[in-house]
């Protein structure tokens, strides 16, 4: 028998209370993958759930790709990681549900479109359940790669606050997402199992080293680990002074945009150039940024490569029209007193990218 006091379980039960803000009685679902990580979270969980303090009411649901399936293999190897997280739930006597997703058709960035479709297979099966919240099992080595993938691509003070303890499913749903092993690693999920005696099932995907997060777990955490061996910890410990700075950015762009006395129509968002034209690039960076995400720009349009044009021409003294285009249909005009944010279709002949003067 493993104490509620163990060393996992005990942080795993204040990141539930004072990160995740998980309350006593409430009804949460555990995404189990049957991986190392998940199966810790679910067996720290089942301990957890009868005490007194918490009283929670328990689901499982797993999620089923139907992408492990190996070449020249006998077997599915997914639908074995299926059956181990049913028989394993059942075992605990807690309920499971299981969604299967299609992604035969996704013919680009199957990561990405994998884990969008896994998030809203997860929200219906929560829905399905009665359930208040999803629990999954990222921890802080995910929480290092993360960071260390984002400074390679390019990122800002907002990339750098990393994964959240807790954030919505999706903006329309009224679950939230959370990650209450964000404080611990991999390593303190498999000395748990082993105390447990609880085996678990490998996923062989994570050593395709084709795969960026791949190689950086397998090549380049070992070297972080051997020079710092609380590199995760410290991982952690950044990502929160970021998500405390970036709560103190968003306040400065929300004054601005005040200051800026935005008029809206639809498709279309005015701003005042003046009190725009001074203020710190970083501040005026989010705050456009805001604006045209809800103006529907995709965040991959908004990176520095776009952002940095359209900042110098607000910030210089001149008059003349000058128009950005973000995206097919997003075009930011800069003019002398205002600056002008559209979504509209235009020219495909038009180019791309041009931050010249408007001849007209």
């Amino acid at each position: 028998m493993i104490p509620p006091y163990h060393p996992f379980i005990k942080t795993v039960a204040n990141a539930l209370r004072h990160r995740c803000g998980v309350q006593t009685s409430q009804h949460l679902m555990i995404g189990v993958s049957g991986g190392a990580d998940s199966v810790a979270l679910l067996r720290a969980l089942a301990i957890l759930a009868p005490r007194r303090r918490w009283r929670l009411n328990l689901a499982v649901a797993h999620v089923q790709h139907h992408l492990r399936q190996p070449p020249h293999a006998d077997s599915d190897e997914s639908e074995a990681d299926a059956r181990f997280v049913q028989s394993l739930a059942r075992s605990l006597h807690i309920p499971c549900y299981r969604a299967d997703l299609d992604l035969s058709m996704v013919s680009e960035n199957l990561e990405s479109a994998a884990r969008h479709h896994r998030y809203a297979a997860l929200d219906q099966l929560a829905s399905q359940a009665a359930c208040d919240a999803v629990v999954v099992a990222h921890h802080g080595d995910d929480q290092l790669e993360t960071l260390l993938m984002r400074l390679l691509r390019g990122t800002s003070l907002r990339g750098l606050r990393g994964i959240a303890w807790r954030r919505r499913l999706h903006p329309d749903s009224p679950r939230r997402l959370l990650r209450p092993m964000l404080g611990l690693n991999h390593a303190a999920a498999i000395a748990f199992l082993h105390d447990l005696n609880q085996p678990w099932r490998q996923d062989h995907s994570n050593a395709d080293l084709t795969r960026l997060r791949a190689r950086l777990r397998h090549e380049v955490l070992p070297v972080l680990r051997s020079l710092q061996p609380n590199a995760a910890g410290k991982c952690v410990q950044l990502t929160e002074h970021c998500r405390q700075s970036y709560r103190l950015l968003r306040g400065a762009a929300a004054s601005l945009d005040h200051d800026a006395t935005p008029q809206t129509k639809p498709c279309q968002i005015t701003l005042q150039r003046d009190p725009l034209r001074a203020a710190p690039a970083i501040v005026l960076t989010e705050l456009l940024r805001n604006r045209l995400t809800r103006l529907g720009a995709a965040s991959d349009c908004l990176g520095n490569r776009s952002m940095q044009p359209l900042i110098r021409a607000i910030q210089d003294r001149e008059g003349s029209c000058r128009q950005f285009h973000l995206s097919k249909t997003i075009t930011v005009y800069v003019k002398q007193r205002t600056i002008q944010l559209c979504d509209q279709p235009r020219n495909p002949s038009a180019k791309l990218s041009s931050g010249g003067p408007n001849p007209s």
